[in-house]
C-alpha cells in the first residue's frame, strides 16, 4: 500500500488529466473500484445509505450508487449537505438519474445495515460544522457497517488531528493512503484499510510494509557458511544502575542472525547478563575498542557516558562503520549528527516521540500531529535513517523514502522492548547487504513477534524478555513464505 498526501493526489489527478486521461473517466474508475470492493462486504438484503458531499468525493459516491442499483441492491442516494458544486460530480449525477435512478431526502429517523461516507474526502480545509457534526454523532450512533471513502469525514488527509469524525469500520482509499491513517490521533477513525486501483502508476516514495516484502528481503543463510558470514556486531550497551539493557539488546541481536556478537560494558554488567547471552563475547568498556573488527555497531541502551558514546560514534563514522544509536546516545546528538553527512556510514537513530523531540525542538504534539513529514524531513536533511518509534513506526531515509509499520500491538508498551529492538537492527544490519531492508525487517520482525504473542496470552503479560523464545518462531514464519 503506497501512501500520498493531498497535494500529491492533487498533483497525479492534474498530471493524468494532462495526458488525457479525463476526471470524469477516474471518477468512473473509482466509482467502479469501490463497487468491486464493496460488493464483498454487503448483500441485496441490505438498505445502504451513501451520503454525498457537494465536491468530487460526493462524486465517488454517485458512481458508486449506479453500480450498486444497476446489480439489483438496496441503494439511498442523498445529498445531506446540499446540491453538488463540482462540475464533475454533476454530469455523473445528471447520468445517475439519466438511468432511471432517483436522489432521495435524507432522514434522520430511518434505520440502515449500510452506511458509506462519500461527503467531503480529501477536500476537508475547516472544521466541521454545526449540522455536519450532527451528521457525523447520527452516524456514529448508528450500528450499521460504516464505510468510508478514502478518508474518514472529519480527518484531514496530512494531519493527525480531529475533533470528530465518521467512525468507519472499514476505509477505502482511493490510489493511495493518506497520511493520517497511521498517526496517532486519527487512525482510529479508518477501521480496516484498503485500496482501490483508479487505473493510474504508483509513484510515491512513501509505502507500508509488507509481510511479502520483508520475506523477500531475507538473506539466504548457505550452508558453507561460517560464524564470520553473518556478521560481527558489537553493541555498546548497559550501566551498573540498568544492566537489563544490555542483557535485552543482547538477545534481540543473538536470536536475529549474527554470526558473533561482542557486548562492550562495565564489568558488573558483564557479571550480571552473562548468562543470558552465553554465546556473546565481552570487553570491559573501560579499554580502548577497535571498531575495524566489526560489521555493524549499535550503541545506547543503558550507557550513563555521553562523552565516551560521543566518542565510539565519531570513530564509526570516520571509519564507515554502519551505527545504530538509541536511548541515552541519542542525547549527545550535537556532537556527532553535523559529522554524519561527510561520511558514509549507514546512521540508524531509534528515538521515541520524546526523544525526537529533544533532538528536533518540536513539540510531541506537533510530532504527533505530522510524524511522517518531520521524520522524513529530519532524515533528508542529516543523511540519516530515522526509525521513529510509535503505534505505527516510521523508517525515513535519506533519500526521501518513507515506510510504515503497521505490526506490533500495546504488547511492546513495557519496559525493554526498545532495547530489543536495537539488538535487531544491529544483528540485521551486520550481514544484510541491502541497509535499507535490514531496518525494514527489524521493526517489522520487532511487531510481528507481539503479535504472535497476542495470539495465544493477553497483551499486558507480554515482557521484553519474552523476544527470546518469540524471535525464533517470528523467523521461521517469514523463512517459510
Amino acid at each position: 500500500m503506497y501512501i500520498y498526501n493531498e497535494q500529491q493526489i492533487k498533483t497525479i489527478d492534474q498530471a493524468a488529466h494532462e495526458q488525457g486521461v479525463t476526471l470524469y473517466t477516474l471518477m468512473e474508475n473509482a466509482g467502479h473500484g469501490l463497487f468491486k470492493k464493496i460488493q464483498k462486504q454487503i448483500t441485496k438484503k441490505d438498505k445502504i445509505l451513501i451520503l454525498c458531499g457537494r465536491g468530487n468525493n460526493g462524486g465517488d459516491g454517485v458512481v458508486l450508487a449506479r453500480h450498486l442499483n444497476q446489480n439489483g441492491y438496496q441503494v439511498l442516494l442523498t445529498f445531506p449537505l446540499g446540491k453538488p458544486n463540482s462540475e464533475i460530480t454533476k454530469q455523473h449525477l445528471e447520468h445517475y438519474e439519466a438511468q432511471g435512478y432517483v436522489v432521495s431526502m435524507f432522514d434522520y429517523y430511518q434505520t440502515y445495515d449500510v452506511i458509506i461516507d462519500s461527503l467531503i474526502g480529501i477536500s476537508l480545509n475547516r472544521a466541521p460544522n454545526k449540522h455536519l457534526n450532527e451528521l457525523l454523532t447520527w452516524c456514529n450512533r448508528s450500528k450499521a457497517l460504516k464505510i468510508a471513502i478514502d478518508l474518514p469525514t472529519g480527518v484531514s488527509a496530512n494531519e493527525g488531528e480531529a475533533d470528530d469524525a465518521f467512525k468507519a469500520d472499514l476505509t477505502l482509499c482511493l490510489h493511495g493512503v493518506k497520511p493520517s491513517a497511521y498517526l496517532v490521533n486519527t487512525s482510529r477513525y479508518f477501521g480496516e484499510i484498503e485500496v482501490v486501483d483508479i487505473g493510474l502508476k504508483q509513484t510515491s516514495k512513501m509505502k507500508v510494509i509488507e509481510e511479502k516484502d520483508v520475506a523477500e528481503a531475507l538473506p539466504e543463510r548457505p550452508s558453507y557458511g561460517h560464524k564470520g558470514t553473518f556478521g560481527t556486531s558489537l553493541l555498546v550497551a548497559g550501566s551498573k544502575e540498568m544492566p537489563g539493557s544490555a542483557a535485552l539488546s543482547s538477545i534481540g541481536a543473538i536470536r536475529s542472525g549474527t554470526g558473533r556478537l561482542t557486548v562492550a560494558t562495565e564489568m558488573s554488567v558483564i557479571q550480571a547478563i552473562v548468562t543470558h547471552v552465553p554465546e556473546a563475547t565481552f570487553k570491559d568498556i573501560q579499554h580502548p575498542l577497535n571498531l575495524l573488527e566489526y560489521d555493524a555497531l549499535a550503541i545506547g541502551p543503558g550507557i550513563k557516558d555521553l562523552k565516551q558514546a560521543t566518542t565510539i560514534i565519531q570513530e564509526g563514522l570516520e571509519i564507515g562503520l554502519p551505527i545504530v544509536i538509541d536511548a541515552s546516545a541519542l542525547h549527545s546528538f550535537k556532537e556527532w549528527i553535523h559529522e554524519i553527512k561527510t561520511f558514509k556510514s549507514a546512521v540508524v537513530l531509534t528515538p521515541h516521540p520524546g526523544e525526537f523531540s529533544m533532538m528536533t525542538g518540536y513539540s510531541i504534539k506537533n510530532i504527533m500531529k505530522n510524524t511522517l513529514e518531520l521524520a522524513s524531513e529530519y532524515a533528508t536533511i542529516h543523511k540519516v535513517i530515522v526509525v521513529l518509534k510509535g503505534e505505527n513506526t516510521v523508517i525515513a531515509f535519506p533519500e526521501g523514502n518513507v515506510w510504515i509499520n503497521t505490526t506490533g500491538n500495546s504488547s511492546l508498551a513495557k519496559g525493554g522492548t526498545g532495547d530489543v529492538l536495537t539488538g535487531i537492527i544491529l544483528s540485521l544490519l551486520s550481514y544484510y547487504e541491502d541497509k535499507q531492508a535490514a531496518v525494514i525487517n527489524a521493526v517489522y520482525i520487532h511487531g510481528l513477534a507481539a503479535e504472535l504473542w497476542s495470539e495465544k496470552y493477553s497483551k499486558a503479560t507480554m515482557t521484553a524478555s519474552d523476544f527470546e523464545y518469540l524471535l525464533p518462531q517470528v523467523f521461521k514464519q517469514l523463512e517459510t513464505k
